[in-house]
């Protein structure tokens, strides 16, 4: 009698503490939805350039030429209103990417990533083929109704390759879905070429 009052309240302190920290872990997670959401919905108001409760592609090409007469200006070192190929890959240049080591396979990076995935990563232009894309009348030089004409144009593509649904609108799934996505890919290529170094080292 004794023996099964003391597994009665063993078992019945057990489920006590499996039922508390389920409750934990379920409001945790409820906790990081919910800051989850609030992240993404600001992440959409911040998107949202006329304040008009939609977020467009006219959105995002405004903040795009709103921004491009600073970016303009910051890498016209030279003040001439003009950027040469210099100038514009000047910044560029500061901050490469991990992948742009010598020692990194880019085909075999982007197989890794892919395989892992199922996503392609973002192909990188050389700094030459940037400026020449800018520099659609080939004179050698940018002026600055190109280089907004270039901003303006890559805004569009960065809306469309969000609008998933094909409406005109960004939505919150939509935002959550780019997410979730490019930090796919991050920890992907990271762990891809991680796997290259170790193997060069061995």
């Amino acid at each position: 009698m004794k023996t099964t009052f003391k597994k009665n309240i063993l078992s019945l302190v057990i489920s006590t503490c499996l039922l508390a920290m389920f409750s934990q872990t379920t409001q945790a997670r409820s906790t990081h939805n919910a800051q989850g959401g609030a992240n993404t919905e600001s992440i959409l108001n911040r998107m949202d350039f006329d304040k008009n409760g939609e977020v467009t592609s006219e959105d995002f090409v405004n903040r795009a030429l709103q921004r491009a007469d600073k970016h303009f200006s910051r890498q016209d070192k030279d003040a001439d209103e003009l950027l040469s190929e210099e100038e514009l890959s000047h910044k560029r240049s500061s901050r490469k990417h991990r992948s742009m080591d010598e020692s990194i396979d880019e085909e075999a990076l982007k197989e890794c990533v892919e395989s892992l995935t199922g996503l392609s990563l973002k192909v990188h232009l050389s700094a030459e083929e940037r400026f020449n894309l800018i520099d659609s009348d080939g004179s050698g030089s940018i002026t600055f109704e190109e280089f907004s004409d270039h901003k303006a144009t890559h805004a569009i593509e960065r809306f469309t390759g969000l609008d998933s649904d094909e409406n005109a609108l960004i939505s919150v799934a939509e935002v959550e879905a780019y997410l979730a996505e490019r930090k796919a890919l991050h920890e992907a290529r990271s762990s891809c070429i991680d796997e290259q170094l170790l193997m060069d080292e061995n």
